[in-house]
């Protein structure tokens, strides 16, 4: 199986230039196994950091609470938290840990879109914005299911409860801004493309059902593999996620599309919105435990 002409359309969207084959350094999605993974709370009531740093040490070396506890008006009892947990933590686990602080905890999912110029700047539909109502409290206002949102240089990030999606945030967040509708919205997406090396033996049919079953992973956009020199080319995507692999800072102007704007967003050179305090020091990643699962079942490595 060759690799299809659709991926030169996917590897212009590469955030970072990179060599045939290998991962550029500090490669966010390279093929290794992450010690730890990131996930998202929403904290109801009063929150005690105390006891909550506790229980998440109490799951392991390398836990810890990476964001938060944050709040915002829009959401006066609700608190945001992001949670570094060992990769073999349960959800379970850390969900416990979460409830440590409060009374109250309840996982996110997490959509990230690339940041363009006017994407904090409510105006048509969405009304001016008042005193108090930072961007943030207006998006989170526009669905109840919506908890937190976040400003980045280079993304915006939603973090929901069960009953949106990413197609819904789209939708709500043009809205809000007075902008039309995009239909194609993944195009938006924060995107990051990577190939890698794969080595061992396995049959063509074993190939061919992981290749076809590598898209159905979360965060996986595409993946073809080239067969005949075992590498595998990835496109992923931080859409509809609940679990983030290890912080990371992607560095500036390496993120697709964006652009300086009005609001001084877009392509990783603008600064965090206004009035939103300081933005999250990391964005979310893909967590790429389950493509290598997907990829030794079919008995192959990657890697080097």
């Amino acid at each position: 199986m060759k690799a299809k002409p659709l991926l030169a359309l996917f590897l212009a969207l590469a955030p970072v230039l990179q060599e045939e084959g290998a991962p550029p350094p500090d490669d966010p999605h390279a093929p290794d196994r992450p010690a730890t993974l990131v996930r998202f709370y929403s904290l109801t009531g009063e929150v005690d950091v105390a006891k909550l740093n506790e229980a998440i040490r109490d799951l392991g070396d390398g836990a810890a609470l990476v964001h938060g506890p944050a709040s915002t008006n829009a959401r006066p009892r609700g608190h945001f938290v992001a949670i570094e947990a060992p990769a073999g933590a349960s959800a379970k686990d850390v969900l416990k840990a979460a409830k440590k602080g409060t009374g109250k905890a309840e996982e996110l999912t997490f959509t990230a879109f690339v940041r363009s110029p006017g994407d904090t700047s409510v105006s048509g539909g969405g009304g001016r914005r008042g005193p108090g109502r930072s961007i943030r409290d207006q998006v989170l206002s526009t669905a109840s299911q919506l908890q937190w949102f976040e400003v980045r240089p280079d993304a915006v990030v939603f973090f929901y409860t069960k009953g949106l999606d990413a197609e819904e945030c789209a939708k709500r967040f043009d809205a809000l801004l007075g902008r039309k509708e995009r239909k194609d919205y993944e195009r938006d997406l924060v995107r990051f493309s990577t190939v890698w090396s794969l080595a061992g033996e396995a049959k063509s049919s074993a190939v061919a059902k992981a290749e076809k079953a590598l898209p159905r992973l979360p965060g996986v956009a595409s993946a073809t593999l080239d067969e005949d020199e075992l590498r595998l080319h990835l496109t992923l995507e931080l859409a509809d996620l609940k679990v983030s692999g290890p912080p990371f800072e992607p560095p500036p102007g390496t993120l697709p599309r964006g652009g300086g704007g009005d609001d001084g967003g877009g392509g990783g050179g603008g600064r965090a919105a206004r009035g939103m305090g300081e933005a999250m020091a990391f964005l979310p990643r893909v967590d790429v435990g389950p493509l290598l699962d997907r990829i030794e079942a079919s008995g192959l490595s990657a890697g080097d």
